[in-house]
């Protein structure tokens, strides 16, 4: 079965609701070079933002392409206002940093196979953890 997710899934106190829908407090992991890159992965980050999330996409179809298996435990897609659409990208917690190593290494630069899009996920490490 699939867990649900809600505008308020987000309640983990380390998050707020500002730094969740400000992008610019990510940082772009495909700006750094891969040492840097993979010294972040090693520090333990769990929490990410994935970019280029279609705007037709829901968070029901983002729980298809990743089942809800024990391996995250937040999953956020912001809305706009109107709610008609997403916003290009979503927030996920994985469990472990072994688990976020995986997601990392299987979605970064990849695109979503449910949907037709040219754009490829770009993955940050989210300022907040």
């Amino acid at each position: 079965t699939h867990a649900s997710f809600t505008r308020d899934t987000f309640t983990r106190d380390s998050f707020t609701r500002d730094s969740l829908l400000n992008p610019g407090l990510c940082e772009t992991m495909s700006d750094i070079g891969v040492d840097e890159e993979e010294a972040l992965l090693r520090e333990g980050a769990t929490t990410f933002m994935v970019r280029n999330i279609p705007m037709s996409c829901t968070q029901e179809m983002l729980v298809e392409e990743w089942p809800v298996d024990g391996s995250y435990d937040l999953l956020y897609l912001p809305r706009s206002s109107g709610g008609k659409a997403n916003l290009g990208y979503a927030f996920i917690n994985l469990a472990s940093s072994e688990e976020a190593r995986a997601f990392y290494a299987r979605w970064h630069k990849r695109r979503l196979p449910l949907l037709d899009t040219e754009k490829h996920l770009l993955i940050s490490r989210a300022e907040v953890q």
